[in-house]
């Protein structure tokens, strides 16, 4: 059970993160005038300022809100925690909202990836169920389920997510990405390079297939193409240092494949 220092520990971290971006010319505008108010439609905005989220999380212990406003509020903040790379704080606003609403489909991504996280992937497995549930034709909530199968270690579940991903729109690498690692992980080398060749058809330029395509070769053994891919890497990314390490681990040349 979480402890109230632990809960005014999360508080002091958010309040310090919130204020820290505003500019001075602002906070000096607040201390002249401490009464900042921001009409509640605006906290129904996706691309709020910091300032005007700070004013909405404010409005939480307000007499009078909105279940809907505080639940709207929650969502952003776990948002913000995300950010801030603090998925367990996030968890605990994106729960804050789903008790709210328990529809709240901005919030339940966001759990989901932040369960994710922290690697409880049953857990995100279950949030994107919930997800897919209110919005069953959207792609990409089937390839992130897919994404957390998988890294729950259940390919046969992933699998058949990247396919309902693909059966909506197959005009995104990443599902074929996905299968490509599923493959690799099963041992099935044909089956891996034939999805990451499905990827590069879809966009030849796409670096991250190649990167995919080099981490499975290597696992696999097979060198030969672990370098061309990470080569390839290299022709978008002349910086990527995994790519660099990767490719002076396999003793394959780099420093004439960088993009200039």
């Amino acid at each position: 059970m979480t402890s109230q220092g632990d809960h005014n520990g999360v508080g002091r971290r958010a309040g310090q993160y919130f204020w820290a971006a505003l500019s001075f010319v602002w906070i000096g505008a607040l201390q002249v005038n401490s009464a900042f108010s921001i009409d509640p439609a605006d906290c129904e905005k996706d691309d709020l300022p910091l300032e005007h989220l700070r004013a909405c999380t404010n409005m939480i212990s307000e007499d009078g809100t909105m279940a809907a406003d505080r639940g709207r509020v929650y969502t952003m903040r776990g948002v913000a925690w995300m950010r801030e790379e603090e998925p367990t704080a996030a968890i605990s606003d994106f729960t804050r909202a789903i008790e709210v609403d328990a529809e709240n489909i901005a919030a339940l991504k966001g759990r989901a990836r932040a369960y994710a996280a922290v690697k409880k992937f049953d857990k995100a497995v279950e949030d994107w169920s919930r997800v897919i549930a209110a919005r069953p034709d959207a792609e990409e909530n089937y390839r992130e389920r897919a994404d957390a199968n998988f890294a729950a270690g259940k390919t046969s579940d992933a699998l058949a997510d990247y396919d309902r991903a693909i059966a909506i729109d197959n005009r995104n690498p990443e599902s074929f990405i996905g299968k490509g690692r599923v493959y690799g992980e099963l041992g099935k080398r044909d089956e891996a390079m034939r999805e990451f060749d499905n990827a590069l058809k879809v966009n030849p330029d796409y670096p991250a297939v190649y990167m995919a395509r080099g981490a499975v070769s290597e696992r696999l053994g097979d060198t030969r193409v672990a370098i061309e891919s990470y080569q390839a890497v290299l022709k978008y990314d002349g910086a990527y240092w995994y790519a660099i390490r990767a490719l002076q681990r396999l003793g394959g040349d780099w420093a004439n494949h960088r993009r200039k």
